[in-house]
């Protein structure tokens, strides 16, 4: 018997989840979700892909999204995280704190075998792993933008930092535990403030580095 090989096809990827969706009203839940379709929209629209929501799209409180074969994957990196981040600071000026909408996204790219409307992926299955990653709620939860990113460790390797648009200097490593094991992915708030590399903090928390230190932080502004 012939050995079958998988029909394969490549496509960018980007996942979607709504942050505190399970606290909403029903009203609220429907609303917000009306509110990521719009955003993600515009962000498809800003790089030619009019898309429209298809099997397997919808989630519940998130979208799955693959990019047409044509579309280049290295649009995920920029301009759409940016075009989200605009979207949805657009629709939260409007409204009370409770009822904002705060996206996580996971960005990323696969080769894809169908089957109806299943997409079967290693790299689909993880991004859907990353979007929930701790790391990527709690840096949402600090952020004051209503938008945070997750690359993996691939993507971000072959795509984020070959962009300089996409700002890669602003993405810092985590490790993230799945179902699978553990892998490093990368994440960031767009529009964050670029300041010292985000290892630098990390220095400068060390024990040893604050022991060395001659000055007391604020110690100048005595």
């Amino acid at each position: 018997m012939a050995a079958r090989i998988p029909v394969l096809r490549h496509h960018g990827v980007l996942i979607v989840d709504i942050a505190g969706f399970g606290c909403r009203p029903t009203h609220a839940q429907l609303a917000a979700r009306q509110v990521m379709r719009s955003a993600v929209r515009d962000a498809l629209q800003a790089i030619g892909h009019d898309w429209r929501p298809g099997a397997g799209d919808e989630l519940g409180d998130g979208l799955r999204v693959l990019l047409p074969e044509s579309v280049p994957a290295a649009l995920l990196a920029h301009p759409v995280p940016e075009v989200l981040d605009r979207a949805l600071r657009w629709y939260n000026a409007k409204k009370p704190a409770h009822e904002q909408v705060r996206l996580r996204a996971a960005i990323g790219m696969a080769e894809v075998e169908f089957d109806g409307g299943f997409a079967a992926s290693p790299s689909v299955v993880e991004a859907f792993r990353l979007v929930e990653a701790p790391a990527l709620k709690r840096l949402l939860a600090r952020s004051a933008g209503p938008l945070a990113v997750i690359a993996s460790q691939h993507f971000y390797r072959e795509v984020v930092r070959r962009v300089p648009e996409a700002r890669p200097e602003t993405y810092r490593p985590v490790r993230v535990r799945t179902k699978e094991g553990r892998t490093t992915a990368w994440i960031c708030a767009p529009r964050q403030e670029v300041g010292a590399p985000w290892w630098l903090a990390a220095v400068c928390r060390s024990p040893l580095i604050r022991r060395l230190s001659p000055m007391e932080p604020g110690r100048h502004l005595r």
